[in-house]
């Protein structure tokens, strides 16, 4: 099925990377701030596109389903958009 985030309250898929027929795809989070999804092969199927000067970032779901990418210098780097959709 790929990397899907679903809704805390009632398990309804919300959103989904690029990643179907991509099966062993697995999801880094990079030094510089980007997340990044690879597929077996090692080749970059999808990515957040964010950059930081600052090593760390962290993926946080919060409580209205909305994933997002926290970075240390700038705060919130990106989100799924996915806040008040279950």
């Amino acid at each position: 099925m790929g990397l899907v985030l679903c809704s805390k309250a009632t398990g309804k898929p919300l959103w989904s990377p690029v990643t179907w027929g991509h099966s062993g795809a697995s999801a880094v989070m990079q030094p510089d701030g980007n997340l990044v999804v690879h597929g077996p092969d090692g080749r970059a199927l999808w990515a957040t596109g964010t950059y930081t000067s600052v090593p760390g970032g962290h993926l946080v779901v919060q409580n209205d389903d909305n994933l997002v990418l926290y970075v240390t210098d700038t705060g919130a780097a990106w989100s799924s958009g996915t806040y008040g959709q279950s």
